[in-house]
């Protein structure tokens, strides 16, 4: 037997954005006395406001997959979608027009090498428009590439295990990365960037022993523009995470928890120069771990009571380098809860 699936999909959203500015309460010191006391005295905020963004946009894809299976352990999937990507208005007095489609092809198989373990291929092309404007106010073209992977999956003791091992290539062209922040609009300015990405991903999640869930996985890869240099550098090349909960079988009411993540050190190289030193920017943020901890005990079928430690070793980190919104991780925190189910 063969498989076919048809569908469709359409979402439409329309940005309005008016903007004013008042730049005599902009920069200026704020004693801490004055923040906790309430007193620093209330900004002068304009009446009038520009209609700065006024967009609307539309996208409409229709998607088909065929699956062919050739033998028992042998499929291939073919399929593919058509994507319709369109927007009109203005964005800071400059028209924000675009109007674009393409198809989408995808090819994928799979094989059973035995009752537990399968290999896959799958190939795939990259159209994804964006709401980036760059130095001239003008709305980024989309991106365009592909993306290719191939690995094993793995399931045991009836699907209570599954691990999965790929290696996977990305070619995205004219992704949107920072250009600076332009004072006159009060906003980050963006240009098109275009890079391959190449790396291998773990996965692991199941019951490992009775009572004992856990997920994890790691990845690691390298990111290189059209030079072979290192690009995207905000985005960190190794990352790992593992979340472990026990239950006792012999008393289920109970469970205890542990999640810790990690990721490798990024920076980020904006192409400006610092006015206090005079030497080229840059702004980097090491490898770092978070770890956090729960526990919890269902006191009845409707009660249950709760506590969470988030951050443990109270790690202070940058959340992103890539957006002129980043700002630093919540510090150690506890939260306990009382849940009730009516």
């Amino acid at each position: 037997d063969h498989d076919v699936m048809i569908g469709f999909t359409r979402a439409a959203q329309h940005y309005d954005q008016q903007s004013s500015y008042d730049e005599s309460a902009v920069g200026q010191f704020i004693s801490i006395a004055d923040m906790l006391a309430g007193t620093f005295p209330r900004p002068d905020f304009p009446a009038d406001y520009d209609n700065s963004l006024d967009r609307h946009t539309r996208r409409e894809t229709v998607y088909g997959l065929l699956r062919l299976n050739l033998s028992d352990p042998f499929k291939i999937m073919l399929g593919g979608n058509y994507t319709h990507a369109m927007s009109e208005g203005i964005s800071y007095g400059v028209p924000a027009n675009y109007d674009r489609s393409r198809f989408l092809p995808f090819i994928g198989a799979t094989y059973d090498i035995n009752a537990n373990v399968s290999a896959y291929a799958s190939y795939a092309t990259i159209f994804n428009p964006q709401t980036q404007i760059d130095a001239d106010f003008r709305i980024l073209d989309p991106i365009k590439g592909n993306n290719v992977e191939v690995g094993l999956k793995g399931a045991w003791y009836d699907g209570r295990l599954n691990a999965s091992i790929a290696v996977f290539q990305a070619r995205q062209d004219n992704t949107a990365e920072s250009a600076g922040f332009d004072p006159d609009i009060k906003q980050t300015i963006y240009k098109g960037v275009d890079a391959k990405s190449q790396g291998i991903e773990l996965e692991v999640g199941g019951e490992l022993l009775p009572g004992l869930q856990a997920t994890g996985g790691f990845t690691t890869m390298r990111i290189v523009g059209t030079d072979n240099r290192a690009a995207r550098t905000f985005v960190p090349r190794n990352t790992a995470r593992l979340n472990l909960t026990y239950s006792p079988p012999s008393f289920d009411r109970v469970k205890v928890g542990g999640s810790v993540s990690y990721q490798s050190k990024i920076y980020n190289a904006p192409g400006t120069v610092s006015t206090t030193t005079g030497e080229p920017v840059r702004i980097t943020q090491g490898g770092y771990a978070v770890v956090n901890a729960l526990a919890s005990y269902r006191l009845t079928d409707r009660v249950n009571l709760a506590v969470n430690v988030r951050n443990i070793t109270n790690a202070k980190y940058l959340t992103a380098l890539n957006t002129d919104q980043g700002y630093y991780a919540p510090p150690r925190s506890v939260l306990g809860t009382i849940r009730v189910g009516f």
